[in-house]
């Protein structure tokens, strides 16, 4: 039966998954066009990708949800930063 409460180790595999996704995305860009693209959907305000982890804070274990929300505070930054 699944717990109410995600398990800090899996939101933090997820995380790491999704800094090595990104900079995987990001090297495969090669125009303008992608570049849009590729912000949009990993920092578009409505689906992005980032939204979505920040989205997901509600369901972490309460003693976890600082560290997870620094976490994905640094994907953004680092997502954002790279797309400047």
């Amino acid at each position: 039966m699944p717990s109410e409460h995600e398990s800090s180790g899996s939101a933090r595999t997820d995380l790491a998954e999704q800094f090595s996704k990104f900079e995987e995305e990001a090297r495969g860009v090669d125009n303008r066009e992608s570049w849009e693209a590729l912000r949009l959907r990993w920092i578009g305000r409505k689906q992005g990708i980032v939204r979505g982890l920040l989205g997901r804070l509600k369901e972490i274990e309460p003693a976890e949800r600082r560290d997870y929300g620094q976490e994905v505070n640094r994907l953004k930054e680092l997502v954002e930063t790279r797309l400047a």
